[in-house]
């Protein structure tokens, strides 16, 4: 869709983006897209990348 992202970095946890978890900020993703968790704010498990 339109609202539809090939990444997400995570770089600054602010809780808006946080409080609804990883699978929230997946919703926004194509179905191959990347959730980059910079803050490993996160599970591994939960994010494609993390630092």
């Amino acid at each position: 869709g339109v609202d539809s992202y090939d990444a997400i970095i995570l770089a600054v946890p602010h809780e808006q983006f946080i409080s609804g978890g990883a699978q929230a900020l997946r919703a926004f993703l194509h179905p191959n897209g990347v959730l980059f968790d910079m803050k490993s704010v996160f599970e591994a498990k939960d994010s494609d990348l993390r630092l």
